[in-house]
């Protein structure tokens, strides 16, 4: 059996994992710049700790986002709704 050998050392692949992190952070700062840099350590620490609870939370929030949407789909039919917008559009140009 032969043994491959490492393309890095286990200092490179640390400092690798440490440059994604700070990447991720930076990335979140940027994409939400309110949030301080401790509420999104604070924020990924909880999602650590927690994470079979949030991923239970997150599927049941998905849920229901399927349900509301498919709920509207009946209620606000979108068979039609260019047409429908149109005939309101012209009606009012005529008023």
């Amino acid at each position: 059996m032969k043994i491959k050998k490492w393309c890095c050392t286990p200092c490179e692949l640390g400092d690798f994992h440490k440059d994604l992190y700070v990447r991720i952070i930076v990335a979140i700062r940027l994409k939400h710049p309110t949030l301080t840099l401790a509420d999104i350590y604070s924020a990924i620490a909880f999602y650590l700790n927690h994470q079979p609870e949030v991923e239970t939370y997150l599927q049941q929030r998905e849920q229901q986002a399927q349900e509301i949407r498919r709920i509207n789909k009946a209620k606000f039919d979108p068979q039609g709704l260019r047409d429908r917008l149109i005939a309101r559009q012209t009606q009012q140009q005529v008023c």
